[in-house]
């Protein structure tokens, strides 16, 4: 497939270089039978034809090479996407310099070297495919630009759409795991055995099972949300669990307040965590710890004790790699998962508040 895009898209290259080179020379072809202009006694037209075509191709073939790399260079280094007015000007600016420089010595070098044309001629040759190849380039990377942004604004639509459909997988495999009845029956027997030993904590655990809910429906249409928030859902869901699993479930949260501004897709850190108890041992000879810190690379990172069970619930499959491309989307950044002989290991990017 790739081949096949290689071999089009010269196809294409040589199309637009073939097709200046004819139009050029037929101008001067045509203004001695289109126009009263006549032809000097001694003028090969046919010659002056080809002469012009063969000028043409070399010229065209040096400004489209050049303008591709330029372009090319300034998608790397300033993207549309992030520098729009910026990466104009600045596109305009190094197209007009290097199509006059080129444009000036190819032209010089052609009438003087190849053609033996008589110097006082050559300035106004230069001049004149200057101007010439200067309206060429600006419409064809314009044209060229065009057809790009076009293209880049079908594949964000494209894209927005599949992460709105991810979105809603997740969003219903989150909402389901919170509302099955196996997530349920936990929670109420919890709550039905804590209620006669201690009615405060009961009461707090009612609250924080309200808080989880009311985080997943205030912000399950977010792109993102501020990090101190997903923080606040994350501590709510744990103290839930803490109640269920007690001294068997250790977990720390280390994020110092200078990062709560920082921007995280909803969710991100349930699924994780979600995914840490379901997918490991969780007994008095095997506690399970989860550590929750912000890393020297500024990447949130979740860290739980690899002790994997040998048979897991069923799972959806889907949590983590819509998480992965969740990320990729939003912030054009990875996730990097790390498994080592103790730790599984989730560092995510965040997005500036």
């Amino acid at each position: 497939m790739g081949l096949v895009k290689k071999i089009a898209k010269q196809k294409g290259y040589i199309t637009i270089i073939l097709g200046i080179g004819i139009l050029v020379p037929m101008y001067y072809f045509l203004r001695f039978y289109f126009t009263n202009q006549a032809p000097a006694e001694n003028e090969d037209i046919e010659g002056g034809f080809w002469d012009t075509f063969m000028f043409t191709i070399i010229m065209a073939t040096v400004l489209y090479s050049a303008s591709s790399i330029i372009s090319n260079y300034l998608e790397k280094t300033m993207p549309w996407r992030e520098n729009g007015s910026r990466r104009f000007f600045v596109q305009i600016i190094a197209t007009v310099f290097i199509t006059i420089v080129l444009s000036s010595t190819v032209t010089y070098f052609y009438f003087t070297y190849m053609m033996d044309c008589a110097h006082e001629k050559i300035g106004q040759f230069i001049f004149d495919v200057n101007i010439i190849s200067l309206i060429i380039t600006i419409i064809i990377t314009a044209l060229s630009e065009a057809v790009f942004l076009f293209k880049q604004w079908k594949l964000a639509l494209l894209n927005a759409e599949k992460l709105k459909q991810e979105n809603l997988q997740s969003q219903f495999a989150a909402l389901k795991n919170q509302v099955n009845p196996h997530f349920l029956f936990n929670s109420l027997n919890t709550l039905a055995t804590i209620i006669p030993e201690n009615s405060d904590q009961a009461v707090e655990f009612v609250e924080k099972l309200s808080s989880v809910y009311r985080y997943l429906l205030q912000y399950k249409d977010d792109e993102t949300v501020d990090l101190k928030t997903e923080l606040d859902c994350i501590d709510a869901y744990f103290f839930l669990q803490k109640i269920r699993f007690g001294d068997n479930l250790h977990v720390h949260i280390n994020v110092p307040p200078n990062y709560y501004n920082k921007q995280i897709p909803p969710l991100s850190l349930q699924i994780l965590v979600e995914n840490a108890i379901k997918h490991n041992i969780i007994s008095a000879l095997k506690p399970l710890f989860i550590d929750i810190y912000i890393d020297d690379a500024g990447m949130l990172v979740t860290k739980n004790k690899l002790q994997k069970k040998k048979s897991v619930e069923s799972s959806t499959k889907i949590g983590l790699q819509n998480l992965i491309n969740r990320f990729h989307y939003i912030f054009n950044k990875s996730i990097d998962i790390f498994e080592t002989a103790d730790d599984f290991i989730v560092k995510l990017p965040l997005g500036d508040g």
